[in-house]
């Protein structure tokens, strides 16, 4: 299940060590995703050849590893309205209100949903599909792991 902030039961926030718990140990590779500004730590998650999840982690300055947003590259992964990996664009469109991101045409954000959906037409394909989705717990059209991410585990009553 795909929904906002969350891949499955991998969810933003929390720790890598509870991801590593989650994902059996042969389908779990530990990744370093470079940028111009960083290298940060990521887990993948592979079904396989193939990267199913990609987990960006936050700066190791943050303290603990938790979770900073998931990268789904996998088209078994779906919202509610059975959306993901594979979905033609009139699909999303009818399944959601999607707001194109300013800067990149390709990257679309549904709000009912808290999703960012990057579609892309393939050579020769009469239609644009979904190739990736970006599940974080807000907004941002920028995924970034400067910002620390506090977890605060919720209280019984």
């Amino acid at each position: 299940m795909l929904a906002r902030g969350r891949a499955g039961n991998i969810a933003v926030g929390m720790t890598r060590d509870s991801v590593r718990r989650l994902v059996v140990p042969d389908q779990l590779m530990e990744l370093t995703i470079c940028t111009e500004k960083a290298c940060l730590p990521a887990l993948g998650i592979v079904r396989g050849a193939e990267p199913a999840v990609v987990v960006h982690l936050t700066d190791p300055q943050c303290g603990t590893l938790r979770v900073a947003w998931l990268e789904v590259y996998d088209p078994a992964y779906r919202t509610r309205e059975d959306i993901g990996v594979g979905t033609s664009r009139v699909e999303l469109d009818r399944a959601y209100r999607t707001t194109v991101r300013a800067t990149d045409q390709n990257e679309l954000y549904a709000p009912a949903v808290g999703l960012w959906f990057r579609v892309s037409r393939a050579r020769g394909a009469s239609e644009e599909r979904v190739e990736l989705v970006i599940a974080r717990d807000s907004a941002s059209a920028q995924p970034t792991t400067a910002q620390c991410i506090v977890h605060t585990p919720p209280t019984r009553r």
